[in-house]
């Protein structure tokens, strides 16, 4: 059965009325945590947290995880870029498929820990794009020539 929704939604695309079910890709669990599907837009997340993680080659968040780390990542991995924690909560051999964002505070920053002295536990590795050198060396900590 065609119905002529169907033959419109085939010549303009989809159209959403009062019968259509609304997939939630992003669940708030307060004001720093969302969980987000892994085909969330990555503009969204930006919106939420006020970030800028790069629209480059990827627009979804599964994109951009799978670039940053040049595989899928699995359940339980995390990244940490621009200030937010990202934990990936499901994967297939695909893609991700759930991940729970958080955005950090600067007292859990491992820079600023550092700085003060305190112990802590080893956190997650942190990527090139939240790291800075210190003006003057050649990215090992050392003085160039």
């Amino acid at each position: 059965l065609v119905t002529l929704e169907d033959v419109i939604e085939e010549l303009v695309g989809e159209i959403e009325d009062e019968t259509d079910v609304t997939e939630i890709d992003i669940v708030r669990i307060s004001r720093n945590e969302i969980i987000a599907e892994g085909d969330t837009e990555l503009r969204e997340i930006n919106h939420i947290f006020n970030t800028a993680l790069p629209l480059l080659e990827h627009r979804s968040l599964n994109g951009y995880l799978m670039e940053e780390l040049g595989r899928v990542p699995q359940p339980q991995e995390t990244v940490i870029r621009q200030g937010l924690m990202i934990e990936v909560l499901d994967a297939s051999e695909t893609q991700v498929l759930r991940a729970r964002i958080t955005r950090r505070s600067p007292m859990t920053e491992p820079a600023e820990a550092a700085g003060r002295g305190e112990d802590r536990e080893p956190g997650p590795p942190v990527g090139p794009a939240d790291r800075t050198e210190a003006p003057g060396t050649d990215g090992r900590g050392e003085a160039g020539d």
